[in-house]
């Protein structure tokens, strides 16, 4: 191996690190992924439907992704309100984008509980859930993260919630990675830069 592939090799090992020692640092960050072209990649999951998907069922549409749980008390809702509420503002611009929620509390969040989650939101957001393996894969793809922790709020040692980076990726009909962006700046300011990615 040359001198120069080594170099590469070590850039993108720090980089990867310096994604995950960052956001193990505090609640729910806002991770700014490194190595943007190695964003996104093929996986399997089962939809709030009970379906077997991978990133092929959704060939042919951009994606809107977006990692969180069902029982998150801010962070997830308003990500969520933002990326339906840009959908709203894309109008027509819409229909070729298909926005999913994966969740990365394989304990809590059943097929049922994240059924009943997105519908509360309604189409076209789907929901997605898998093992603990496959949720550590997926999210490792998209340069996320994600951890169990004690619940601060309660005496109980066994309740739990989950700390994860809350960034919403937009990848092209290929499944490759595009854009990324801030899940709090509201949906006016997230229709803006989708539209923007999306015209470039």
């Amino acid at each position: 191996m040359n001198i120069n592939k080594i170099s590469l090799l070590a850039i993108l090992f720090i980089g990867s690190t310096n994604v995950f020692a960052s956001a193990a640092k505090s609640k729910t960050k806002q991770v700014a992924p490194s190595g943007t072209h190695f964003i996104g990649g093929n996986f399997k999951l089962t939809d709030h439907n009970g379906k077997q998907v991978s990133s092929k069922t959704y060939a042919g549409k951009y994606l809107l992704v977006f990692f969180g749980f069902t029982r998150c008390p801010t962070v997830c809702p308003i990500g969520l309100s933002s990326i339906m509420g840009a959908m709203e503002k894309l109008g027509k611009q819409s229909k070729e984008i298909q926005p999913l929620f994966i969740s990365v509390d394989s304990q809590g969040d059943t097929i049922k509980v994240v059924k009943d989650f997105v519908d509360g939101y309604g189409k076209p957001l789907i929901g997605l859930r898998g093992s603990e393996e496959e949720i550590h894969a997926v999210v490792k793809m998209y340069r996320g993260y994600f951890q169990k922790i004690k619940d601060p709020t309660s005496d109980n040692e066994d309740d739990y919630t989950m700390d994860h980076s809350s960034t919403i990726y937009l990848m092209d009909k290929k499944g490759e990675y595009l854009a990324h962006f801030s899940s709090d700046g509201g949906s006016s300011k997230l229709a803006k830069a989708i539209k923007a990615a999306l015209e470039n």
